[in-house]
């Protein structure tokens, strides 16, 4: 059981009382007048508090309890920020294999009555296509240039023979390459099988789909012409060949009021009052070099254009835009 002491004054005396027992420890005097345990708060007078006042070595205690948990997060986050990196890489060459692959299923895809110099390509021509997207062809595609000497020089268990990519397929059906890795990563520093984190990493893509154009008598491609893009805005009732239009590309300019009946646009057309101008009283409205309404507030939709791309097969009943037509 610990023992507590309790702290008293008897006038200018300082005493420590124990069990039934008081001890003198400080009284001032002429010459002296710093107590003995000058270090006990005033706060503490008449409190009981744990015969030990002062414990050696707490310091020394807390620095070999903390610094090694401290260490410890320093590296974790060190190892987490290297993981992070090597993933990125080998992602981006994953990626790179991929698209390199997607050409080559569209090559696959199209052999079929395919002649070189008069002569049909044969099956084995063939096969050796197909036997590109056999898993172990596709780690050595991922591998390739310097990713497998940082994967060599880093956590990786096994280095790149444990990088694997076994479970990756491609499916010739849908024209879909699957690319799958698996491998496992050595943290340092933790026993067994707590060290070890199991990591995947995927990239899963089309094949390469290219393009097939196909011509109607006159020589015109008609894929061409149906895939053609035109620019349409949100009230505009024609659509536009050219982004560059003027009517798509205001210039917007003030005019008096005395003297908007007078004002023509670019075209010589009159300008006629918008529905934000029929009753404002106003001195001056806002025009533009192509349009037909003049406008009190520089705020209103009138003014603005919000350019949409689109198909042409999307522009439904909109007819082409008279100038752009006459510049095409």
């Amino acid at each position: 059981m610990s023992r507590n002491i309790n702290i008293k004054t008897v006038g200018n005396a300082l005493y420590l009382q124990g069990t039934g027992k008081m001890k003198l420890v400080w009284k001032k005097n002429k010459l002296n007048d710093t107590p003995v345990v000058s270090k006990i708060p005033q706060a503490c007078k008449g409190r009981a508090f744990p015969a030990v006042l002062k414990k050696k070595g707490s310091l020394t205690i807390e620095a070999a309890l903390s610094l090694p948990i401290f260490l410890f997060f320093v590296i974790a986050v060190f190892y987490f920020l290297m993981i992070i990196y090597l993933q990125s890489d080998i992602q981006l060459h994953m990626e790179e294999t991929a698209r390199s692959m997607g050409k080559q299923a569209y090559l696959l895809e199209r052999l079929d009555g395919l002649t070189v110099e008069g002569e049909e390509v044969d099956a084995e021509t063939k096969s050796l296509l197909a036997a590109g997207f056999n898993p172990l062809v596709i780690k050595t595609c991922i591998l390739k240039n310097d990713l497998s000497n940082k994967i060599d020089s880093s956590r990786i268990v096994g280095g790149t023979g444990g990088f694997y990519t076994y479970h990756s397929s491609y499916d010739d059906q849908e024209g879909i390459l699957d690319i799958i890795a698996h491998y496992n990563y050595r943290i340092p520093f933790l026993p067994g099988n707590m060290g070890r984190v199991k990591l995947s990493q995927r990239c899963r893509s089309h094949t390469w789909i290219g393009r097939e154009l196909r011509k109607e008598a006159g020589g015109k491609e008609a894929d061409e012409q149906e895939t053609k893009n035109v620019y349409v805005t949100e009230y505009g009732t024609v659509y536009h060949l050219s982004k560059d239009c003027h009517y798509l590309d205001l210039s917007v300019h003030t005019v008096s009021a005395g003297n908007i009946a007078e004002a023509r646009n670019a075209n010589g057309g009159k300008y006629y009052p918008c529905s934000c101008a029929k009753h404002a009283a106003v001195s001056s409205y806002y025009v533009t070099d192509y349009g037909t309404n003049y406008h009190a507030d520089l705020s209103c939709s009138g003014l603005k254009r919000t350019i949409r791309e689109v198909d042409i097969s999307e522009v439904g009943n909109m007819h082409v835009c008279p100038k752009c037509e006459g510049d095409h």
